[in-house]
């Protein structure tokens, strides 16, 4: 990733980027599924925007229904106009299933908000979450 210009960090600073972190705060790249890395690999390269990466494999972060992060099938990366508008008009075509997003890019894009394990639709904080398989 880091070869390909992707940053990888955490909300935890540069500490928090380990093998073993399993919860939010850590980004954990220890189990991320070789498609999932090519298909942000192939977003960075066609979209030219950068990205940054918050969040992997770490299964404690897996809040919303469908998230894939415990199954190294997601990631999150910094919102930002640029990969916003991208992913609008290229997700699906990339391997991406689903996007979940802060409200105003949800609202601004026409997305439909995901659904938290609670049943009632949830939006993210200050990143785009990536699913790269399931719903």
């Amino acid at each position: 990733l880091r070869g390909a210009g992707i940053q990888v960090t955490s909300t935890a600073g540069a500490g928090g980027v380990r093998g073993d972190c399993t919860g939010k705060g850590c980004t954990n790249l220890t189990g991320i599924c070789s498609n999932t890395v090519q298909g942000l690999l192939d977003i960075a390269r066609e979209s030219g925007c950068p990205i940054t990466v918050w969040g992997a494999a770490e299964g404690g972060d897996a809040h919303g229904l469908n998230s894939m992060h415990g199954q190294g099938k997601a990631f999150d990366v910094g919102n930002s106009q640029c990969i916003g508008d991208w992913l609008n008009a290229n997700s699906k075509k990339w391997g991406v299933t689903s996007v979940c997003a802060p409200f105003a890019e949800t609202k601004k894009y026409g997305w439909k908000p995901c659904i938290g394990r609670d049943g009632k639709p949830y939006y993210e904080v200050g990143h785009f979450h990536l699913n790269f398989g399931g719903g």
